[in-house]
């Protein structure tokens, strides 16, 4: 393989990596705007399994291009300085999104977190309602007891 193809396949795989992971980000915003809401379930549910196969699909171009990668860092300085500042820039990009991704994730976490510790809160509180509600109609019925008093 030339140099021009091994860098054009290099710089192609880059691109497809870093659209996947732009992919990833914009999934997981939707995801944070929706999070906790009983009526998108199935919508939080869509988003999960898209940005799983999109996970996947790193993975597997991850793996794909490892060699690629290798043989770039060592055959680096006959690249051409175009193709090198692409491909680092298109790196840089990828980490910050990366990056990105992460803090919002956290935040979603954290959202869930709280959802979740209310939800508890709530039950609770119905456990408490119901036991006091319990408690007063458990008295028991008894007939009234009338004192005949008379002097």
């Amino acid at each position: 393989m030339d140099l021009r193809a091994f860098e054009n396949e290099v710089l192609t795989s880059l691109k497809e990596e870093m659209s996947c992971y732009q992919s990833l980000l914009d999934l997981t915003e939707k995801e944070k705007k929706i999070v906790g809401s009983v009526k998108n379930n199935s919508m939080q549910f869509s988003i999960f399994n898209k940005k799983d196969k999109i996970v996947k699909q790193i993975n597997e171009l991850d793996n794909k291009s490892q060699p690629m990668k290798k043989t770039w860092l060592k055959n680096r300085e006959y690249l051409s300085k175009k193709s090198v500042n692409t491909a680092e820039g298109l790196l840089e990009k990828m980490k910050a999104t990366i990056e990105r991704v992460l803090v919002i994730e956290k935040e979603i976490e954290d959202l869930v977190s709280t959802e979740l510790e209310n939800i508890k809160n709530e039950l609770k509180t119905m456990a408490n309602q119901r036991e006091t509600f319990n408690g007063y109609n458990n008295r028991g019925v008894s007939l009234p007891k009338f004192m005949d008093i008379k002097g």
